[in-house]
């Protein structure tokens, strides 16, 4: 039986980005009304405009594309994994930089 083998800075990268999102989500929902008011990206103040002023079709898009953006990286692992890492490393320092903002 083959062994499957796993990069471990690769899954490292991807567990840190989930607690991040997870982080991030909990927190603008619990915060949703400092979001509502003050939320300063131009595309989710009219995505939540759009919802009847809640976070929900924001934070559903903003799943959706973080699951692009992963599945992207894991196919550009496969044929460029350099760049698989920086693309990880600036993914998680995104999702670090909005929770640090919605902390505040």
């Amino acid at each position: 039986m083959k062994t499957l083998y796993y990069d471990k800075k690769l899954v490292a990268g991807f567990i840190w980005i989930l607690l991040i999102s997870l982080i991030d989500h909990y927190l603008t929902i619990k915060f949703q009304a400092n979001v509502i008011a003050n939320e300063q990206n131009p595309i989710g103040a009219w995505l939540i405009m759009a919802d009847g002023n809640s976070v929900a079709l924001f934070m559903t898009l903003k799943m959706a594309c973080l699951w692009v953006i992963a599945a992207t990286l894991l196919k550009l692992y496969k044929t460029k994994p350099r760049s698989a890492y920086l693309g990880l490393a600036a993914l998680s320092l995104a999702q670090l930089w909005v929770v640090f903002c919605l902390l505040q």
